[in-house]
């Protein structure tokens, strides 16, 4: 599949490709239709953030154009995400990780994005559950955010990111002996139309770094934004994307657009 990575990707996937490069590809769809026709064993590296399962109800800034005076306003928005209800985003992410334990090469890596502990502690013990039923886990990595998030009695600060490899072989590593599994970075702001839960291009790229090597092909089936996508790209990688909202598809395709292989842009500050 590397060999002539895209095109031999392209025409084994039913789901027409809405951005396509020498870089990678990006799909608008349910992750379930693209990766049922992906060969097995043909991905490197899984770097992701799914639906928590936790009913978020993000705020998102969204620009009113006001033809009367030719301004533009910011409008600040509450509405629920998608799949997120606790059993939805549950048998979402049991689908995710089954097919991941068949597209991924043995010995490579899934990267989960994951809340955990208080009341969100149920999230945590069934992924993980299902990451050692289907894959094996590896550990599990602190994102330190270094601010606090809302709340009243102990604001949370941190989230997870579950690590598990495929069996079979030793795992993909280019950390070393030196690597915490705590990583200290802050939280992504937010432009006008963003994902509600974006994730920083540092946090991706930590793990594509670690967990791939130039000209391997790393994953994301919940693209969102494109996040991982473009720190993918930025890295000399090549990528796979899908995303079901066809306005974050437009928006990631037009900042893969600008993202130059070897050079990462800035996402929505995500590098400040």
């Amino acid at each position: 599949m590397n060999s002539r990575y895209p095109s031999d990707t392209v025409w084994r996937v039913r789901t027409p490709p809405c951005h396509l490069e020498e870089s990678g590809i990006l799909y608008q769809s349910d992750f379930r239709d693209v990766a049922t026709d992906l060969p097995e064993e043909s991905i490197d590296l899984i770097v992701t953030d799914p639906p928590y399962g936790i009913n978020y109800r993000g705020c998102r800034f969204t620009r009113d154009n006001n033809t009367h005076n030719n301004t533009q306003s910011k409008r600040l928005s509450v509405s629920p995400m998608i799949n997120d209800g606790y059993y939805d985003a549950l048998n979402i992410v049991e689908s995710f990780i089954r097919h991941a334990s068949r597209i991924l090469k043995v010995g490579s890596c899934l990267c989960c994005c994951c809340p955990g502990g208080g009341r969100h502690s149920r999230v945590f013990t069934a992924w993980t559950r299902l990451m050692n039923e289907h894959l094996r886990l590896k550990e599990v990595v602190v994102w330190d955010k270094e601010q606090l998030g809302p709340g009243g009695h102990y604001r949370k600060g941190y989230e997870l990111i579950l690590i598990a490899t495929k069996p079979g072989g030793r795992c993909r590593w280019n950390g070393g002996r030196s690597t915490s599994n705590i990583f200290r970075h802050p939280r992504a702001s937010r432009r006008a139309g963003d994902h509600p839960t974006p994730k920083p291009e540092a946090l991706m790229s930590h793990f594509i770094k670690l967990h791939s090597d130039i000209g391997d092909i790393v994953m994301d089936p919940f693209a969102g934004h494109g996040t991982t996508l473009v720190a993918a790209k930025g890295l000399h990688r090549k990528y796979l994307g899908i995303e079901i909202v066809p306005e974050y598809c437009s928006a990631t395709a037009g900042r893969l657009s600008e993202t130059a292989a070897g050079g990462l842009v800035r996402m929505s500050r995500l590098e400040s």
